[in-house]
């Protein structure tokens, strides 16, 4: 009876450890072919869940019913920990860069004009996120220390603690505020509860029972030896190359995305006036007249005012010739503007230049009222 308990019981552990592992690396899949992760309707993730979960778990069935009893069962079982393992640390390293180098929630200056009950509950989540650094900043640390120790099977309990208590927290937002990430970030959740089932056992006798815990063993090295001490040394370069290559790519897109950082000219301005040739198309006009505030942002999109409407764009700053370009508005498909921009005063910008064939000149005021953004 015991027998056949202990190979129900490994069958059960073994096939829920491939099937969380097939759903981990598929949502990798998604994320790095498709650009997107489970941030879908409920009805599409179950359905995937369902197809590679459930091959995962077949896969883990037939592993333990043919090794079972042979000496791969326990290294298979471990190097399936170490792939779970290595896979959330080199995603939550990723999301940690992004964090501390302010590119998750970039703030911007059109969302100062939203009111509150105007927001969708991700808009809403995501300005409290941007409004200070500080904040993105601790989350982003956490996320880093816990995904390096995840790399180092004796300082896994900890780095599990301090992620899986982020990722309760996204979990709860998730759930409140009704955003896409809840099957994604449950994958991660269920992931570090398979991982931490080894140690739950000392975890209780040491937090709740106050009883002495019970040293476990793993397969390959044994602590101390040459084989450990050189696995060390290469999960540190294999995590100072993972850093280092998100690194860079973070920086890349960041040297993009916030391609105006340095302009003088970003903050808010008024459209004082607008004028153009009297042989300007009727569509530009009529969109240029609208015009109340143009909202440029560190990042290379800006939006523009009319009436109650903000229609986002892109923009180009060369400073050194003081050339302004604006292009690809969301509403007002008729324009697309180049130019060159001046100071009259400190607080006045001068911009003039054409829409397609038609020239044109506007004067911006500088709106003081709004504060500085980072």
């Amino acid at each position: 009876m015991a027998g056949i308990y202990k190979r129900l019981s490994a069958l059960i552990e073994y096939g829920v450890g491939t099937s969380i592992a097939a759903l981990l690396w598929l949502n990798y899949a998604w994320r790095y072919t498709l650009r997107k992760g489970f941030c879908t309707d409920s009805t599409e993730f179950g359905e995937y869940a369902i197809r590679y979960g459930g091959v995962g778990l077949l896969i883990g069935l037939v592993v333990t019913m043919l090794w079972f009893r042979s000496k791969w069962y326990n290294a298979s079982k471990y190097f399936l920990q170490v792939m779970l393992r290595y896979g959330l640390a080199y995603f939550f390293i990723s999301y940690a860069l992004t964090l501390l180098l302010d590119v998750r929630y970039p703030e911007s200056y059109a969302s100062l004009e939203y009111k509150i009950a105007d927001l969708s509950s991700g808009e809403l989540v995501w300005a409290f996120f941007s409004y200070t650094y500080g904040y993105q900043s601790f989350i982003g640390w956490m996320q880093l220390v816990g995904a390096c120790l995840l790399f180092f099977r004796s300082a896994t309990p900890l780095g599990m603690i301090i992620l899986g208590g982020i990722n309760l927290n996204l979990l709860s937002l998730g759930i409140s505020y009704r955003l896409c990430h809840v099957p994604e970030v449950s994958i991660y959740l269920v992931s570090m509860l398979y991982l931490f089932s080894p140690y739950l056992k000392n975890f209780l006798n040491t937090t709740l029972l106050n009883r002495s815990t019970k040293a476990i063993s793993f397969p390959l090295f044994s602590r101390f030896s040459h084989g450990y001490r050189a696995s060390n040394i290469l999960k540190i370069a294999l995590v100072i190359g993972i850093m280092i290559y998100f690194f860079n790519q973070t920086t890349r897109y960041n040297r993009y995305y916030l391609s105006n950082s340095e302009s003088p000219i970003v903050g808010v301005w008024k459209v004082d006036s607008v004028r153009y040739a009297a042989s300007g198309s009727d569509d530009s006009k009529l969109a240029l007249s609208q015009f109340e505030n143009i909202y440029l942002d560190r990042k290379r999109f800006g939006s523009v005012k009319a009436g109650d409407s903000l229609s986002t764009f892109e923009y180009m700053v060369d400073t050194t010739f003081q050339q302004l370009e604006f292009w690809n508005f969301h509403e007002f498909r008729s324009l697309d503007l180049k130019g060159k921009y001046s100071f009259s005063g400190p607080d006045t910008l001068i911009y003039i230049g054409n829409n397609q064939k038609d020239s044109i000149e506007m004067k911006l005021v500088l709106d003081k009222s709004y504060p500085k953004l980072r």
